[in-house]
């Protein structure tokens, strides 16, 4: 092999040398970081509520006519009661009547006849005294074949930013805490990850990786994590 062979091969294995240093240092320093998980949570009470009735009329097979008739007087009758009890019937919305066959055994011998309201309200406590005590529904002879509550907050979206910025918060001091113990400080974040919303009841331990958004009772806990990676000095 010539020396101009040999010259040239040597420089080029100190130019990958070179190479493979930068980048094993430049691994080494991507390596100084750390990684926690910030978490907040808040008590909170729903502040609007969706009632849902669905009342229900009963035909026979030749006249069904009269089951709808018997149906909208109920329905009316219903929307009357509940604004003498301060539900105005404008914050109702009715649903289209739907039909279902009865049976005997085998042999079809009328109709049900369903319609279902929809009461959305900002004063839950009147309304969930009401769905509680349904007496004065019935005395009337208004036959509901359901009655359901389900709650919901009108500034979630804003709840939400400040269970995000209380969970950064917590990894900040996490992270503080972590990189003090080993002699470090913490640097810039190089990259941060949301984790889902749990809104649950309170006490609840139920999570999902799709997130919760429980709407069975009018206090509800909201969860929240964010996983932060710092540099670290």
């Amino acid at each position: 092999m010539k020396t101009k062979d040999i010259f040239i091969i040597s420089i080029a294995l100190v130019i990958c040398a070179l190479i493979l240093g930068i980048f094993f240092y430049a691994g080494r320093r991507a390596e100084k970081t750390i990684k926690v998980t910030g978490y907040a949570s808040k008590s909170f009470e729903s502040d609007i509520v969706k009632w849902t009735l669905t009342v229900t009329s009963k035909s026979s097979l030749n006249d069904v006519a009269s089951g709808y008739l018997n149906l909208k007087r109920q329905v009316n009758s219903l929307l009357e009661e509940l604004s003498k009890k301060g539900i105005e019937p404008k914050g109702a919305t009715a649903q289209p009547p739907s039909l279902s066959s009865i049976w005997d055994g085998d042999r079809q011998i009328g109709y049900t006849i369903r319609q279902s309201l929809f009461i959305i309200s900002r004063d839950v406590n009147r309304v969930e005294s009401l769905a509680s005590n349904p007496d004065f529904i019935y005395e009337k002879g208004i036959i509901l074949e359901n009655s359901y509550l389900e709650y919901n907050y009108t500034k979630i979206d804003g709840l939400k930013k400040e269970l995000l910025a209380a969970a950064t918060k917590d990894a900040i001091n996490r992270a503080q805490e972590i990189a003090r113990s080993a002699g470090a400080r913490i640097g810039k974040i190089t990259s941060a990850r949301q984790g889902v919303f749990q809104i649950t009841e309170p006490y609840s331990t139920e999570v999902s990786d799709y997130g919760i958004y429980s709407t069975a009772t009018k206090n509800k806990d909201i969860r929240v994590t964010v996983t932060v990676t710092f540099a670290v000095k």
